[in-house]
């Protein structure tokens, strides 16, 4: 009996019951069993530590332009499934989401009987990389889930790896040090491909440099923001240095042969969107969701609020995953005159808000028992609100505004 939509995610994100398994070998017997897509395909490949999402946005959109087929695979989704694999910025359907489960609920049930175990990742990824594979995208542009070396998606051999940055984030698994994050993720540097590098701490950026020295790549290093005359579709300071950036990527590809016209550039970068970062969801008032969950992606949202507004942001919606640090975010929001809305996420690595609320001392903060409520008495006040913590937390706010945007259709 074939599956229904609930039932096909249900079934892929009981895999997570394996939990986090870093490694390559999982990957490479599932891929195998596919076909090795993987070598069929090319893949521009994104890893750090914030700044991926934007990026790879920017670098679909210019692509696009530029007249190529592009696949997309990101992570988490926001609202639906299939936002993590799309193909010109079309999401996978959920027809084609199910059709796929069934496939891999057959692969996984054999590997299983040998003794493997894919995870959900690798599952998502294999799925990922067999859309692309059938509806023959020219590019993929591919970002990592976790660190780099062990991490699912880096069976590839790209036409370039990207390391937007480095900060200190999923310290439990990639390392307690900037030295250590940067050898993880510069393991996606492979021999002789080019890699661009973002704007990172000196200690961080000589541990990439030394790694693509050894693997005989071209480096090109990006520092400085685009200019205030070059049109973006993405709001801030830290998007304009997001896309100087991405068009160090253009460079490179443009290295290896692909066409990609400064029409297309400029056309690309206009027209970007990245549901979730730095997006304005209400003007009067003004409310601004940004899925900042680290420290160094809260100050990048709190300096494009001052950007915006001159001033810090009167209250801030906050919820974070019991596996962040919540203690340095909310040291990050911790300010006198400031009001801290604190929302539960509803997922089981959620933080409570009776918890959040404990790690605060001068702001004033209100507990409320879901986000939705949070939202709807910013929605209808007439205070400027952030809402800041959590990428699943910006989930649920726009699974929310489209609940909202529904029933307003229904009803008018």
């Amino acid at each position: 009996m074939i599956m229904n939509n609930q039932e096909a995610v249900d079934w892929l994100f009981s895999l997570q019951k394996s939990g986090v398994k870093l490694g390559l070998e999982n990957m490479l017997r599932l891929c195998a069993a596919i076909g090795e897509p993987q070598r069929r395909l090319k893949f521009v490949h994104l890893a750090g530590t914030n700044g991926k999402g934007s990026c790879a946005a920017m670098i679909e959109a210019i692509l696009r332009h530029a007249g190529y087929k592009v696949g997309l695979y990101t992570s988490p989704h926001l609202v639906e499934f299939g936002e993590r694999i799309q193909v010109n910025r079309a999401p996978l359907t959920m027809r084609r989401v199910v059709e796929q489960v069934e496939f891999f609920k057959k692969i996984v049930a054999q590997l299983t009987v040998s003794g493997v175990e894919p995870t959900f990742f690798e599952v998502v990824t294999a799925m990922a990389l067999r859309e692309f594979d059938r509806q023959r995208v020219d590019i993929v542009v591919l970002e990592t889930g976790l660190g780099g070396r062990l991490d699912s998606t880096n069976i590839v051999t790209p036409e370039c790896g990207v390391i937007t940055g480095i900060g200190l984030d999923h310290m439990d698994y990639l390392g307690g040090t900037l030295t250590l994050i940067a050898a993880e993720k510069a393991a996606i540097i492979k021999r002789g491909r080019p890699v661009v590098i973002g704007d990172m701490a000196e200690e961080a950026r000589r541990v990439i440099v030394s790694v693509a020295q050894e693997q005989g790549s071209a480096m090109y290093f990006s520092e400085q923001p685009l200019p205030l005359t070059v049109r973006l579709g993405l709001v801030g300071e830290y998007q304009r240095r997001n896309a100087a950036l991405v068009l160090r990527v253009c460079d490179a590809l443009g290295v290896s042969g692909w066409e990609i016209p400064e029409n297309a550039r400029l056309a690309g970068l206009a027209a970007a969107e990245w549901p979730g970062r730095f997006q304005i969801i209400s003007r009067q008032p003004l409310v601004i969701l940004d899925g900042a969950h680290n420290p160094q992606g809260l100050a990048a949202a709190w300096s494009a609020w001052r950007e915006l507004n001159g001033s810090e942001p009167p209250r801030v919606i906050f919820g974070c995953l019991k596996d962040k640090d919540a203690r340095a975010l909310a040291m990050s929001l911790d300010h006198p005159g400031i009001e801290v809305w604190l929302a539960p996420i509803e997922a089981a690595r959620g933080e409570s808000p009776s918890r959040l609320a404990e790690l605060f001392h001068r702001a004033q903060t209100r507990i409320f028992h879901n986000a939705t409520d949070a939202l709807t008495l910013a929605m209808n006040g007439e205070m400027p609100t952030l809402i800041v913590g959590s990428l699943y937390l910006a989930g649920q706010i726009l699974a929310a505004l489209r609940g909202r945007a529904h029933q307003a259709a229904l009803n008018g």
